[in-house]
């Protein structure tokens, strides 16, 4: 038979969210951990944004050809998968 899995014990307060948030910051800043979605403010990134916020395809394709980080994340945390799902 199979274990179920309580969720109760899964959710965490907000209080010890915050502080495991702030244990896992200190630990991609010390370099112990990765940070998979870093910061990217360079003109390749945003010009991947840009293209991603209008479903411009050949201007994604173009950016991403860079060698952009199609992982990284702009000043308002935003994604490209994310700025993308959100164009009709």
């Amino acid at each position: 038979m199979g274990r179920s899995i309580s969720l109760v014990n899964m959710v965490l307060r907000k209080d010890e969210l915050e502080v495991q948030l702030k244990d896992e910051h200190k630990l991609i800043r010390d370099g112990v951990l990765k940070d998979d979605s870093p910061l990217d403010v360079s003109p390749d990134f945003q010009k991947l944004c840009d293209a991603c916020r209008i479903g411009d395809l050949k201007g994604c394709q173009e950016a991403i050809a860079t060698g952009v980080n199609i992982n990284a994340r702009d000043l308002f945390d935003y994604t490209p998968l994310i700025l993308v799902s959100a164009t009709k």
